[in-house]
């Protein structure tokens, strides 16, 4: 037969437990939680300005956000057919991240941009004070060979080199080349039309 042995609950045991609790709740509520990852910085940035080709104004942007950094940055473009209609797709290469995603219809439809859906409007983008005038190191470079004169790089560039986001982008990366994409939402006509800038910091 089992023998069931019962320890006796004295004063002894009243303290030991005490102790013991007390000890346990001072542990878990001051224990460091190093199981937490550090707070990760997205030091790897990519922006995307886009521009109305007639008027050459900023109309809106996009900031991309990602948390490693490559040494390089490639922009590659990718098109297809999907019956009448034609998509675009731009992506930063070594992520693997699709920046813009567009589609384009002959008349009297219209393509639209799917990618990026957030833009910010061009006046939620601070100015800075000064009145110098910044380029890119490296100018720029066409994505799809859409034949952008120098003329007209920098009457757009003009409307954005002082935004203290592109400068940001300017000073963390010296060498900067800025790519460039022309946009045509009906394929047969240029109204609408938009040029975009991607930079990358």
């Amino acid at each position: 037969m089992i023998k069931k042995y019962v320890l006796p609950f004295t004063s002894n045991n009243k303290k030991l437990w005490l102790i013991t609790g007390l000890f346990a709740v001072m542990f878990l509520t001051s224990a460091c939680h190093c199981d937490e990852d550090e707070e990760k910085i997205p030091n790897n940035k990519v922006l995307l300005l886009k521009f109305d080709k007639e008027t050459a104004t900023f109309t809106e942007g996009r900031e991309y956000k990602y948390y490693d950094h490559p040494e390089t940055f490639t922009v590659s473009l990718s098109r297809y057919t999907n019956g009448s209609e034609t998509i675009t797709d731009i992506f930063y290469k070594e992520r693997n991240a699709l920046l813009l995603k567009t589609t384009s219809t002959p008349a009297p439809a219209k393509g639209n941009i799917l990618i990026p859906e957030d833009f910010s409007p061009a006046g939620s983008f601070d100015k800075v004070a000064t009145n110098d005038f910044v380029t890119p190191a490296n100018g720029y470079k066409e994505i799809s060979e859409d034949k952008l004169t120098a003329t007209q790089f920098t009457a757009l560039w003009s409307n954005v080199q002082s935004l203290v986001k592109v400068r940001e982008y300017l000073k963390s990366n010296p060498d900067q080349q800025v790519q460039v994409f022309y946009y045509q939402p009906i394929a047969d006509n240029v109204n609408n039309s938009s040029w975009f800038f991607i930079l990358k910091n």
